[in-house]
C-alpha cells in the first residue's frame, strides 16, 4: 500500500476520497458484470463518438466539496512525440496515427493538481502521465509507459523550495518496474484513461463489455468495462458550443458503465479502487458521450455523486 493512501480519520478519509475521485474522475470500480456479458481483450475506441472538449463536474457531501475541469484535445504523432518528457523520445511505431491528451485540473482541500495524460485514441494505451500538485503538498510525478516497464520519475521540494519551479526541487527520484506478463503488444492504459475509453468504448448492447490492463496507483489491474443498461438521471447544466451558451436540464436515458478490476500480481488489496473511492458507477449521454455523472462509494460515509456543472461542445 501506498503510503500516500493511507487514512487517519473518518473526516479525512472523506475528504481525500472526494479529492481522489475528483483528480481521477476515471478510474473507477464497479460490481460485477451482468451474467452473459460478452467480454473482448482490449477494445475499440473511436474519439468521433465524443463531440465535447471540456467538462466540469462537482460534488459535495457534509462541507466537503470539490471540482474537477477535463479537457481533451486530439493530437496527430508528431504534437504527440513532442509532449514525452522522458526517454524515449518517440511514440511507438506500432501506435495508430491519432493521439489524445486529457489534462484535468482540481483545486479544493488546500491543494492544487494538474494532470496531463498522453493515450493512443484507438487502442487505448498510455504513453505517458504527468502531474503537477501544490498547495498543502507538492510533488511532480512523470510515469513513462514504455515497451518492456515503466519509468517513474518524482520531484519534491526541500523545506524552503516550494515557491521554487519543480525543476528547482531539490529530492529527485528514478524508479523503473516491468509490466506483469501479457500478450505480446497488448495495450496497457493508465486508470486516469478510463472515463475516455468508457466514453470512446463500441459497447453497444446492454452486457457488452471490454477488458484492458490498467496501472493505477502503481499496481496492475485487468480493468472490465461493462454496459449495464440505460438509466434515466436528472440534468443540468451549462452547454457552450460555437453558437452560443445554453442550460439543460431535463431527463435523460443515460448509458451506465460499470468498471471493475483484478488485480495482476502480489498486491495488499484485491479490490480495484483508488484511495477508498470503490463501487463506482459512469453515466454518460448517449448523444455527446459526455460524463453526466460519477457516482462511487465511501467507506462509512456512503454515497458520493459528481454531477456535471458545464459541457464546451467540439467545433
Amino acid at each position: 500500500m501506498n503510503p500516500d493512501h493511507l487514512l487517519t480519520s473518518p473526516a479525512q478519509c472523506l475528504a481525500r476520497s472526494l479529492a481522489c475521485a475528483a483528480v481521477a474522475l476515471a478510474m473507477l470500480c464497479a460490481s460485477p458484470a451482468a451474467s452473459g456479458a460478452k467480454a473482448e481483450s482490449g477494445g475499440t475506441f473511436d474519439p468521433d463518438r465524443l463531440t465535447w472538449t471540456e467538462a466540469q463536474l462537482s460534488a459535495s457531501k457534509f462541507f466537503v466539496s470539490m471540482s474537477v475541469s477535463l479537457n481533451i484535445e486530439r493530437l496527430d504523432r508528431h504534437r504527440a512525440a513532442s509532449l514525452l518528457t522522458a526517454p524515449p523520445q518517440s511514440v511507438p511505431i506500432e501506435a495508430g496515427p491519432e493521439f489524445v491528451v486529457l489534462s484535468y485540473l482540481t483545486d479544493g482541500l488546500g491543494r492544487r493538481n494538474d494532470v496531463e495524460l498522453l493515450v493512443d485514441a484507438h487502442s487505448g494505451a498510455a504513453l505517458q502521465r504527468t502531474s503537477l500538485e501544490t498547495g498543502s503538498r507538492h510533488k511532480h510525478r512523470v510515469y513513462r509507459l514504455r515497451d518492456a516497464d515503466v519509468l517513474r520519475i518524482t520531484d519534491k521540494p526541500l523545506e524552503g523550495e516550494e515557491s521554487l519551479d519543480f525543476t528547482g526541487w531539490s529530492r529527485h527520484s528514478e524508479e523503473i518496474y516491468a509490466y506483469p506478463d501479457r500478450t505480446p503488444g497488448e495495450p496497457v492504459t493508465e486508470a486516469g484513461a478510463l472515463i475516455y475509453l468508457a466514453a470512446a468504448s463500441s459497447l453497444s448492447l446492454p452486457g457488452d463489455s471490454l477488458r484492458i490492463l490498467a496501472l493505477a496507483s502503481d499496481e496492475f489491474y485487468e480493468v472490465e468495462v461493462v454496459r449495464a443498461g440505460d438509466n434515466p438521471i436528472g440534468v443540468d447544466y451549462v452547454v457552450q458550443a460555437a453558437g452560443g451558451t445554453t442550460r439543460r436540464t431535463e431527463k435523460i436515458p443515460a448509458v451506465r458503465l460499470l468498471i471493475r478490476g483484478r488485480p495482476i500480481g502480489d498486491t495488499d488489496d484485491s479490490d480495484f479502487r483508488l484511495l477508498g473511492l470503490q463501487d463506482i458507477e459512469l453515466f454518460v449521454d448517449p448523444r455527446t458521450r459526455a460524463p453526466l455523472q460519477l457516482r462511487g462509494s465511501v467507506e462509512v460515509f456512503g454515497q458520493v455523486k459528481f454531477q456535471l456543472d458545464s459541457l464546451t461542445m467540439r467545433d
